[in-house]
């Protein structure tokens, strides 16, 4: 075994330079290489951003009528539908509502039984039992 300090050639079963006296034994690198490093990073960088996604789809895409919409053509009333799972009317009407499927459940504050309408989501648009609305905020 060739001493890698000062070139003398050992026994292969020398631990030290017969020469020099430098340890012939190969030493375990404790660092992690910048190839290691940088795997690390891309990786710990991927798993971020996958986070952050799912946190944006579950914040984003979990209520779409959430929002203020106007009824199509009259603009001055307006119906909000809160994350909560309220709603209310710039006319001053409110309530609670929740989604299931395709259905809408709107309880009105002060009535005990609950209206079960039909709504589609469109892009900006809100079709609530054939009442168009336009997003507004």
């Amino acid at each position: 075994m060739k001493c890698p300090k000062c070139g003398h050639e050992n026994s292969n079963e020398a631990s030290f330079c017969e020469q020099c006296g430098n340890s012939l034994m190969k030493e375990i690198n404790s660092k992690p290489s910048n190839i290691n490093n940088k795997k690390l990073w891309f990786i710990i960088g991927g798993v971020a951003v996958v986070i952050a996604i799912v946190i944006m789809v579950i914040i984003f895409s979990g209520n779409p009528i959430v929002g203020t919409w106007a009824e199509e053509g009259d603009y001055s009333e307006t119906i909000t539908f809160t994350r909560s799972g309220t709603w209310y009317t710039s006319y001053g009407d409110s309530g609670n509502y929740e989604i299931d499927g395709s259905v809408i459940i709107v309880t009105e504050d002060g009535w005990p039984e609950s209206e079960v309408l039909d709504f589609t989501v469109n892009n900006n648009s809100l079709i609530i039992d054939g009442d168009y609305f336009i997003k507004v905020d």
